[in-house]
């Protein structure tokens, strides 16, 4: 998985599975991992287990953004409730096609 490469400290224990119908799109450049729906309109980022290895240490681990309201950010501590959370979020409409 691409989060490995990208962050080879990240515990792999740790990491969710990735969902169907999500990419990991980890980049080394980002704070920590992080999953988008296969519609790129949803990401949820995956910190670190122990708050003292994030970036901030007072925020929870998962964090949904929807890229249609890039200020509205879900956060929580549970994996489950965060893939509700991304789920929640609309998928865009399909592209118009001219003809």
């Amino acid at each position: 998985m691409t989060c490995y490469r990208e962050f080879p400290d990240y515990p792999a224990a740790a990491m969710p599975t990735l969902p169907e119908g999500w990419n990991d799109v980890s980049w080394h450049n980002d704070v920590c991992p992080c999953y988008a729906r296969a519609s790129g309109n949803v990401v949820i980022w995956i910190d670190y287990p122990d708050p003292s290895d994030r970036e901030y240490y007072n925020t929870k681990r998962f964090r949904v953004v929807a890229y249609d309201d890039p200020d509205h950010v879900d956060e929580t501590d549970d994996w489950a409730e965060a893939l509700a959370i991304a789920s929640a979020v609309p998928a865009p409409p399909p592209a118009l096609t001219l003809v």
